[in-house]
């Protein structure tokens, strides 16, 4: 077992914190390249589904 700091440990959750908003963002941008992609090729789009 080890202990941080209290400005240790804030500072872990804060990168914890933008990294899981960051993933957020891109799983949001990736859906809209999704859609994007869907209405350019649906024949693709419709591929990926199956």
């Amino acid at each position: 077992m080890f202990y941080l700091e209290q400005s240790e440990y804030d500072s872990f959750r804060k990168i914890k914190i933008s990294n899981l908003e960051a993933k957020t963002y891109f799983d949001d941008k990736l859906e809209e390249y999704y859609k994007l992609l869907a209405v350019l090729f649906p024949n693709i789009a419709n591929k990926k589904k199956k």
